[in-house]
């Protein structure tokens, strides 16, 4: 029987006629074919519908050139991340308690531009003239930049602790959130609900409080203005606040509050401190004015020492406190902070 010529049939014997034509043309002719007529093969090879490949193995016999290899694909950006280990406060810059948290600094500088809080090239450029502000200092404007973004995410981060307001320090909340949108690590099985007993606690102020997961402590009573003004009085300075672990955040009893003057009180088994003293005696400083040095002392942690502590007459400051377990001490100077603005 005779071959059954199908469309498929007939292009085969087009496609070949085609290169045995172009082909005996090139030999009778000992020249190369020229890059018009190459260009016609190639077009009518095109013309039938033959596949890229073979075509590319066609121009390649008649040009006497290799295939030009398939353009490898691009790799796909890699996206950026960064997990943070260690808590961040005001004042750490490249390391603090001997570890290194320049990167983690530098780090939060750019998530914090990412979320629209900070203005990185104003903060790190800027500065009086001969200095420069780098990205691996916490400055105050990071702290800002971070009290915003606590209360941006404030349900998973202030209300579990208690809290209303952001604290401005980078703490196992503010960890956490900062991982999960940005961490490089595998994602953390959320824990196990935990559930307090709905006892309550009443406050200095008549509030009252219940106890928060995980630690089932009682919450941070309120430090409202009218119950802050009923504290306050003339000639005397007033420190209120609460002393944590920086580890887990649980409140630490018994810590001593104290003045450079003398004066002193002890955290209760919340944390919670009122610490009123007079400020006769302290001394006075330029751009400042009258300040004193107010430490917290507990064994097994690290002593915080605040120095250069702006007070006066009828005067009060509200601290969140978070000390490090160990030995030595840290110093925070307020001298820079409230002449210069660092």
């Amino acid at each position: 029987m005779g071959e059954e010529y199908t469309t498929s049939n007939m292009k085969k014997l087009i496609f070949g006629t085609i290169i045995g034509l172009f082909a005996a043309a090139s030999v009778a002719s000992a020249a190369p074919l020229t890059q018009g007529q190459i260009d016609a093969v190639l077009g009518l090879l095109r013309s039938f519908g033959v596949e890229d490949s073979v075509i590319a193995n066609v121009q390649s016999s008649l040009t006497g050139k290799p295939p030009s290899p398939s353009p490898s694909p691009s790799p796909s950006p890699v996206a950026w991340c960064h997990s943070f280990n260690v808590n961040l406060k005001f004042g750490d810059s490249g390391e603090a308690g001997g570890v290194s948290v320049g990167e983690d600094i530098s780090a939060l500088f750019k998530i914090l531009s990412k979320e629209g809080l900070l203005d990185y090239d104003r903060v790190v450029r800027s500065g009086s003239p001969g200095t420069s502000l780098r990205a691996t200092t916490f400055t105050e404007d990071v702290a800002s930049a971070v009290t915003a973004f606590q209360e941006k995410y404030r349900s998973e981060i202030l209300t579990p602790n208690g809290l209303t307001h952001g604290t401005g320090y980078v703490g196992p909340a503010t960890r956490k959130k900062l991982n999960q949108l940005y961490g490089c690590g595998v994602a953390v099985k959320p824990p196990t609900p935990v559930s307090c007993t709905e006892d309550a606690k009443q406050c200095p102020d008549g509030s009252y409080v219940g106890r928060i997961a995980p630690s089932c402590q009682f919450a941070p009573c309120p430090t409202s203005d009218a119950y802050i003004k009923s504290l306050t009085k003339d000639g005397s300075m007033l420190i209120v606040g609460w002393v944590r672990s920086d580890v887990d955040g649980t409140a630490l009893a018994g810590v001593k509050v104290s003045s450079s003057g003398g004066s002193s009180v002890f955290t209760n088994q919340d944390g919670y401190f009122e610490f009123s003293f007079p400020i006769q005696g302290y001394k006075d400083l330029p751009c400042i004015g009258t300040v004193a040095t107010i430490m917290f002392v507990k064994d097994g942690y690290r002593t915080e020492k605040q120095i250069n502590t702006s007070i006066w007459s009828g005067g009060d400051w509200i601290l969140k406190i978070s000390l490090k377990p160990g030995n030595g001490e840290f110093v925070r100077d307020w001298r820079p902070h409230q002449c210069y603005g660092l």
